[in-house]
């Protein structure tokens, strides 16, 4: 039987499959390949780690004269450094910002690693690294895996990156800092918390992300109720992130099943277990209708034989409806191994059966 017909096919898994952007191929059907995107066998999503670069002159000196500036206490030259900083990182290559990146993160760790810590200044700096984070790669230029990968990635760390600043601010910041910062310090709570709701849904376990934060929501109010100017403003971005986190405990308990059914399928398929390959569908999908006349082991082709690296990247949910990105790789019967590819698995929500493939 000829590639084209592959367990992709016969499984009628074609529309299974996408580009790694969210889309299903244009065209794909039963009688199509399946949509792949080569990459080293040794990329793995949970090793990706940006391409980096020597920092341009700008962004060299913003870096430059922040320390300096947050080093001293005048207070108009923080300011200024701080504004100008941010404004580098979001004009500066991502291979650069990722440099940038290490060398905030050792300045970091220095603060953080002091006895006693100064909650304040580990806040602020966790704060830009947070903002760093925003810049990573996502062009079109990227393969399918490399654009999946990264899209995670900087929500993973965007997010952490913001609760870790909120975390010490709510901790407790010196009386002098919040008389002297005024604006600054209730100010950079609401934008680290503008930063989470538009990432929670890349998050594998939102809901623990959720427990977190409302843990330290009375000192984040006490917080943003200090300005002396912008209160509202500061106050709706609370309230913004919030009614985001409302949901998300049930949205991890979904995510859970989707990842489930994921190892399921992988094991299923290897095992050549029919009842478990029929279970990750509802009942009667067409998927799953070639069992009744012959069992999945004559249906897998020497072409695609075993699975041999199954790493879910990241999956979406939103109401009873999800979608699932798995970095994926085949070896044939005789040994061959198959260019790592990204395959996207639709699911939905059944009110019997629960979560199954779809």
């Amino acid at each position: 039987m000829r590639y084209t017909q592959s367990i992709v096919w016969l499984c009628g898994l074609a529309g299974l499959l996408a580009d790694g952007r969210g889309g299903a191929v244009a065209g794909a059907s039963a009688a199509g390949p399946p949509a792949t995107t080569s990459a080293p066998a040794s990329t793995r999503p949970a090793a990706t780690r940006p391409s980096r670069r020597p920092l341009g002159k700008d962004l060299a000196r913003g870096w430059r004269q922040y320390q300096t500036a947050w080093g001293g206490r005048d207070l108009t030259s923080q300011l200024q450094a701080d504004q100008q900083l941010v404004s580098s990182i979001l004009a500066s290559d991502p291979a650069e910002v990722a440099t940038l990146r290490d060398l905030m993160a050792r300045e970091y760790e220095r603060l953080a690693a002091a006895s006693p810590r100064d909650e304040f200044h580990c806040g602020r700096l966790a704060s830009r690294l947070a903002v760093a984070w925003t810049k990573v790669p996502l062009g079109k230029d990227l393969s399918a895996i490399q654009f999946a990968t990264n899209r995670k990635r900087t929500c993973e760390e965007v997010c952490r990156w913001a609760e870790r600043c909120l975390g010490h601010f709510a901790a407790g910041v010196d009386e002098t800092y919040r008389k002297r910062y005024k604006i600054l310090l209730p100010g950079t709570v609401a934008s680290m918390m503008s930063l989470i709701p538009s990432r929670l849904a890349m998050m594998d376990e939102p809901g623990r992300l959720r427990e977190r934060l409302l843990r330290l929501r009375p000192r984040l109010e006490e917080i943003l109720s200090g300005g002396q100017e912008g209160n509202f403003r500061f106050q709706e971005q609370s309230e913004k992130l919030y009614k985001a986190l409302a949901p998300l405990a049930k949205v991890q308990g979904d995510k859970q099943a989707v990842r489930k059914l994921l190892l399921g399928f992988r094991d299923a398929y290897n095992r050549r277990d029919d009842k478990a390959f029929a279970a990750l569908w509802p009942k009667g999908h067409p998927a799953t209708r070639f069992l009744q006349n012959r069992p999945l082991s004559h249906k897998i082709e020497p072409s695609h034989w075993t699975i041999v690296r199954w790493d879910p990247v990241y999956s979406l949910v939103q109401g009873d409806v999800a979608i699932a990105y798995v970095v994926s790789q085949y070896r044939t019967r005789d040994g061959q191994v198959h260019p790592v590819k990204l395959q996207r698995f639709p699911f939905k929500r059944h009110k019997q059966e629960g979560w199954r493939l779809n």
